[in-house]
Parts: structure tokens; sequence; C-alpha cells
């Protein structure tokens, strides 16, 4: 009776706070007492409850209705029965909604859980009413062998938690909750084992509770194992100043975003100038962690943005750019997914302040101390540091939050502030190098987001570098807006390719946008990439070896295999990989001509230094070494290679006629929602067999018929087996293009020698009816050839009465055949 009463007044306490009146003390009751109280203390005897409530087993004393009826009475059991089974649903479903979405967010404990280790445990405290209902159930007791499965799924269950335990410590900030944990599941896996081997052995149950006598032992063992581990974790419960000087990375970066989120009135006055001073240190250590150092960039910005002045880089009408350039893909079908769950989020904030203002709190020695203190005078000695502290520093409220800021001139704060930015780029070009991809995302969101406030000013190769950094991140939204705000100012000619040349790994990061799962960010990054590119090729001074890393080409040939049936990312790719290859050769040609002409000019001053030093008069014809091979493995590429020369000599362009052709600038003034389209809607097959050998970046192969004794050739940016599938792509779509056009000339040939006089008789003439199937059946060998992406250009780029042809004519008879 006292369960279901608990049960009733809980559950009834949730429904009415929740629904009748939602203001900030009834969140307070829900967070700190009914959810704790309903989901963690009393889980487990609730659960059970409930569940013997629905299944009514032997041997347990049942709740009887007040005419004296229970669970046993046949009439009464399907009421029992939908009592209990739909609380123990409810109770279930409410727990894990709670571990999900309501525990992270609370602040009633000083450690906490990781949110899936708390499912999990919530997963786990329901299977014990399961498990003992089922001992009753199957009658254990007497056909003991019945519990062997049972406690076989629980030792599964449980050392499974174990090893989750251990290698993840998920008690944040707690060592020795960690230790108990791993203690009770280290027990749980002993008497699970114990309890199998009984009941597999069938021996006396005294031999059981004697087997469970070393327990004592077994939570030693595991303690002191787990200890060593738990305190590579363990962030110990320390102020904030105290946090900060601590050499661990793990206690320092608590302590700094304790900093950045802690409210400054409910620290000590004292405390400002040692927490300012080590922010500063960690901003300023390149030893630092990286994630660290940005969010103490974050919290020092605060000190200074009372002034409301602009810095960063110098005014240069050349190079400036407009304020606020972030444009979102809206019209993205693939965006929607990833921004459903803000969106359900924005709904419980309040309405967007359209004007964000920051206020001064005066007084603020008066406001940290409660208002029964401030009657007491503080001792002078003790004054003395507060009123330096207040004087310094002041707290200021920017919209629901409060700030630590420092009272300076607006010169001296822009000079701060000038200093912070340079640290973030340091920053955010370290992250690059250690490929830190949490850390660069805030970096970078931290210099885009003071450039739309508009205190930041930047270049356009330094906004380059910040939005290309955002599209390596793993947050998917902000990268479909990183590439589609590149794509969109690439177009408008407002970000010029060349500046991805000038600045180091813009490229690399720009490519990474490859991975992304939508098909129309793909899209829009290769077209960038392109562009970048074709810029690229135009200056003979590039060095392709730092614009692109073996992780980027690695990235660009996984993208030329894997979309193939896409029309618009293939012929795009297919361009990217020509051109990568025309640079390789070129600069191997004028690098191997630099060499040669070297070893000329050493070669006559040696002979020069020879005459002039046995005194003869110098008459030596100087020789060049046509042989001398090159010292960069990259650059061993024969210029005369006969592959390479049929191969770039007869490769048939993209723009294959009038009918077909896509130019560059005719794709640059598409809108958005036009490459959509032609990206999404393209009809897509099952990805075909590759008919090229995939090879390793920087493999080549021996070409026959080259120079003398074979030569053996590398390419490192486009192997040969690329090459060849563009030209094998190339020359299907020129050929079906080709036996389209016939077809449709036949076609029309067919249709002008009907007699005038019989208008309704649209027949072909006899000459036509047999040219027809042989003209049909080319095309229809040829729109079966994998990896050629023909769907892709009927769809897109042919005109419209070619492909209505196609369609009413040709398609027919391949549905038949």
């Amino acid at each position: 009776v006292f369960g279901v009463v608990l049960v009733a007044c809980c559950g009834l306490g949730i429904v009415i706070l929740r629904n009748w009146k939602r203001n900030a003390s009834a969140d307070a009751i829900l967070k700190k007492a009914l959810y704790p109280i309903t989901f963690d203390l009393f889980f487990i005897p609730t659960t059970t409850l409930l569940a013997r409530i629905g299944t009514c087993p032997e041997g347990f004393a049942h709740i009887a209705l007040a005419s004296g009826a229970t669970c046993e009475c046949v009439d009464q059991f399907g009421g029992f029965w939908a009592i209990g089974f739909g609380g123990f649903v409810l109770l279930y479903c409410s727990a894990m909604y709670y571990k999900m979405h309501i525990e992270p967010h609370g602040t009633t404990m000083d450690f906490r859980f990781q949110t899936s280790f708390q499912i999990m445990m919530a997963m786990a405290r329901t299977v014990n009413p399961i498990v003992s209902i089922l001992v009753v159930l199957l009658n254990v007791h007497i056909y003991p062998a019945r519990a062997t499965p049972i406690a076989c799924a629980f030792l599964i269950m449980v050392t499974y938690l174990l090893v989750y335990s251990y290698k993840t410590q998920p008690v944040i900030s707690g060592r020795i909750p960690n230790n108990i944990r791993v203690v009770s599941f280290s027990s749980s896996v002993y008497s699970s084992v114990c309890v199998f081997l009984f009941c597999v052995t069938g021996t006396s149950i005294s031999s059981l509770y004697y087997s469970l006598v070393p327990l004592p032992v077994v939570w030693l063992v595991a303690w002191t194992i787990n200890d060593r581990r738990a305190k590579l974790f363990y962030i110990p419960y320390r102020p904030i100043v105290d946090l900060l000087v601590m050499p661990e990375a793990r206690p320092q970066l608590a302590g700094v975003i304790a900093a950045l989120y802690a409210d400054p009135m409910k620290i000590r006055s004292d405390d400002y100038l040692l927490i300012v001073t080590r922010l500063y240190s960690i901003a300023r250590s390149s030893d630092a962690e990286p994630q660290s150092r940005t969010h103490a960039l974050r919290t020092l910005w605060f000190l200074h943005c009372k002034a409301k002045g602009q810095f960063g880089e110098p005014e240069d009408e050349m190079q400036a750019l407009p304020p606020k350039l972030w444009l979102k893909d809206r019209e993205n079908p693939d965006r929607v997914q990833w921004t459903k769950a803000g969106m359900a989020k924005s709904e419980l904030l309040s309405s967007k302040q359209t004007q964000v203002k920051i206020a001064r709190i005066d007084h603020l020695s008066a406001s940290i101390r409660p208002p029964k203190l401030r009657s007491f005078a503080m001792p002078i000695s003790a004054r003395s540091s507060s009123v330096v502290a207040t004087t310094v520093f002041g707290v200021i409220r920017i919209r629901e939050k409060q700030w630590l800021s420092r009272n300076e001139d607006p010169v001296d704060a822009v000079q701060h502030c000038d200093e912070l930015f340079r640290l973030a780029k340091d920053v955010m070009v370290t992250c690059t190098v250690v490929a830190d991809k949490s850390a660069m995302f805030e970096a970078a969101m931290y210099l885009l987001q003071l450039y739309q406030a508009r205190y930041l000013r930047l270049h356009k190769a330094t906004y380059v570098r910040i939005v290309s950094s955002l599209c390596a991140t793993d947050h998917t939204k902000i990268a479909i807006d990183a590439v589609h705000t590149l794509y969109k100012l690439v177009l408008d000619a407002v970000l010029p390719p060349e500046l991805w040349l000038r600045t180091s790994s813009s490229l690399d990061l720009l490519l990474c946008a490859l991975d992304h799962p939508s098909t129309v960010t793909v899209a829009k990054c290769v077209i960038v990439a392109k562009a970048i590119l074709m810029a690229a090729e135009s200056e003979s001074r590039t060095n392709l070896f730092a614009l692109l890393t073996p992780a980027s080409i690695a990235r660009l040939r996984c993208a030329f295999l894997d979309y193939h049936a896409n029309y618009q990312i293939s012929t795009t790719l297919e361009d990217i990989c020509a051109g990568l290859h025309r640079m390789e050769l070129q600069r191997g040609a004028k690098h191997r001509e630099d060499l040669q002409r070297r070893a000329a000019a050493s070669s006559l001053m040696r002979n020069i230094a020879q005459s002039i030093k046995s005194g003869a008069k110098s008459t030596v014809s100087v020789g060049i070494d046509r042989s001398m091979p090159s010292r960069r493995l990259s650059l061993r590429v024969s210029p005369v290679d006969p592959l390479v020369t049929a191969n770039l000599q007869q490769m048939p362009d993209r723009v294959f006629g009038s009918t077909m052709c896509v130019q560059v600038q005719e794709i640059d003034e598409e809108s958005t929602r036009d490459l959509i389209n032609k990206v999404v809607s393209v009809p897509t097959t099952s990805a075909p067999t590759r008919s090229v050998h995939v090879t390793g970046v920087g493999s080549g192969g021996n070409v026959k018929g080259g120079a003398a004794g074979g030569v053996k050739i590398q390419y490192l940016f486009v192997q040969a087996d690329v090459i060849e599938e563009i030209h094998r792509r190339r020359t299907v779509r020129t050929q079906f293009e080709q036996a389209l056009m016939r077809a449709y000339q036949i076609y029309n040939d067919g249709r002008a020698c009907v007699q005038v006089d019989s208008p309704a008789d649209a027949a072909p003439s006899p000459i036509s009816r047999k040219k027809l199937p042989a003209s049909f059946g080319e095309i229809m060998e040829l729109y079966a050839v994998p990896g050629c992406a023909l769907e892709g250009m009927l769809a897109s780029v042919v005109q419209p009465h070619m492909r209505q042809f196609f369609e009413s004519q040709v398609m027919p008879f391949m549905i038949i055949r």
C-alpha cells in the first residue's frame, strides 16, 4: 500500500507541476526533489511493484481492493494487468526521457554521470524486477536448471557495464563514485559466475554461500585497480583559481570553462585579478590545450567588450569585407534533418531579442555581501585588496548573464582585443596542425561570432581561412552553411579563388566537406574547389605540395569513385583531376629544366676553375646531361610518356556539343535552387563494379614502349587509372551524344518522308524503319555502360526536345528488352 501511495503521489506531483504553473519554484521542486526521488531513489522498488501488480506472481502478498478481490481473481486480473503493465511502461519511458533530456542540464550534484551511462543504467535497473518475476514464474527453486540462461544473460549485462565503467570512468569529476560503480559491477560479475556454476554443477546451496565469502577481496582488488585509472580522469572539487593553476590539462580545462560560465557575483572580488591573470597566461601559452585557450579567449573578451570598439586587421578597401557575410543554406533539403533538434530546443527559450544591451552593475562589493553582513565593517587590512579589485573590475549584464568586466580606457580595450584576435588566429592554426576538430570549431566560431557582431574587422584571406575551418568540422549543419557561404561568395565574385592560394591549408580544409553526407553540399564544394584549382593552374608559381596534402588527394580520389552516378559532381571532379594531372606534368617538366640548367652552370664553373688553376686558356665545350634524374619523387614523370600523351591529346572535352554543353559561366549564373534540382533530382542507379584498379596514393606502374629499359612513372596527385577512367567516361558520353543525335536525325528524316496528303499517318518510311532499331541498339548499349552518369546528363544538361525523344522513343524499347 505504501508503494502504491508513493507512486501515485510522485506521478501526480510531476503532472501538476509540469502542466499547471511553470515557474522557477516549480522547476526547482521538480529538478531537486520529485525527479531524483521518482527516477533514481525509488525507481527499482516502484518498477518491481508495478511488475508484480501486472503479473500477479505466486508467493507474494497482493493488494486487495475494498471488496477483498485481488489480482488472483479471474474477473479482476485484467484491471490489475492494465494498471501494472501501463504504469511500468509509463515509468520506464519517463525515466529514459529524464535521463536523456532533463538530468544532463540539472545542477543538483557536484559530480554527474555521462548521459550515455545514465541511459544504460536506467535499462539495467529495469532488468532487476523483470529477473525477479522470471525467477518466480519459472519455479527456479524447483527446477534450478532454468536459472542458467537467466544467470548467463545477467552475467553478460553486468560484464559489459563493468568494462564500460572501467574504460570511460563515467562519473564526471568523481573518483570515489567511479570506484564504487566498478566495485558494485565487479561483485555482480563474481556473484553471477558463482550462480552460473551452481546451476551447471547442481551442488548444494551451502556451496553457493561459501563461494560468496571472497567477495570482500574482490571489492578490494576492484577498488585498487580502478583507482589508478580513475585518477587520470579525476577533476578535484576546488575553487576556480586552484583549478586554473593546476598543470594537468583536464582540471585546467574545467577551471577555464567554470570561469566562462560562472556568475562573477558569486566569486570573491579578491580572486578577480588572479583569475584574469591566469586566463591570460593560458591564452598566451602554446603548451596549453587548444580547448582551454579558446574558452579563455572567450572569457577575456567580455572584459573589454564594454568599450564597443572595433579591432582586428587594418582597414583596406581592397581586402576589407562587408559585415555579417554568413549565409544559411535554407534551400538544402538535407539541412532540415539537422535543424529539427535546434528548432525543438528553441521553442523552450524566450522570444528573440532584437537588441542586446550591456548594463553595468554598480556597487559591486555591496551586491556581493548579504544584507545582514553589510552593517559589519571590514578590517582595514582586508579592505585594501577588495577596493583595488572593485575599482579595476566590474560586472556587466548581457541579457540574463552577468560577466566580469575591466574598467579601462577604450583605446586600451581595443589593444587588448587586438591581442586576443592574434591569439585566436594562432589557436586556429594550431588546431589545424594537430587535427583537433573540436577546438578548431570553437576557435573559428569565436572569430566568426565577433565578426558577425561587428566587433572584428577581417580581411578576405582571414575570412576564407575561418569559414574553410568550419567546413572541416563535425558539426553537420554548420558545415552546410559554411560551404554554401563560400559557394555563393565565389560565384558572386566577392571572394576571388586566388585567396585560397595565399593561405596554407585552406583548400585542404575546404575539401574535408567531400565527406559530408549532403550531396548538395558536396556539389557546391567541388565547384568551389574547381575554381580554386583553375586559378592555381594559371599561376605558374603555385606549389602543389603546399596546396594539397596526401589526405586531400585521397579524399578527391574517393569522391571521384563514389559519385560516379551524379553527373554534376562527377564531371566537376573529372575537370579537377584532369587539371591536377596537367599541373603535375607541367611542374615536373619545368623542374627538370631548372635542374639541367643548374647542372650545366655548375659544370661550366668547375671547368673554368680548373682551367684558371692550371693556367691554361679555357676552351672547354660544356655539355648538358640530359639524363639527369630528378631528386624529387613526385616529379619523376616522363614528358614523352605515350600513355599520358595519348590520354591528353585524345581525351574528349567535357563540353560535347551545343546541345549538351554546360559552360563555367552558365554554372556561375545558376541559382542555388537550380543546383539543388540538378543534384537531388538526378535518378541514381546502384553503384556498378568499378572497372578501374584502385591503387594507393603515389603508386605507379611500368609503361611499355616508353624510354629505353622502361620508365617507372609515379603520379602523386592523380594516378594513371583515374586518367584512364576519365577518358572512358568522356568517350562514352561523346559516343552516346553522337548516337542520340543520329537517331534523332533519322527519326526526323523518317517523319519528313511521310506523304503530305496523309497527315494522320505519321509512320516513317520503310527505309527509316530498318535504320531505327540499329541506332536505338547503339544508344541502349551505351546507356547501359556503368559509371558514366548518363541518367544525370539526360536529366540536367540535355535539351528538352532531345530528352523527350529519348524517353518517348528509346526508353520503351529498353523496358521491353
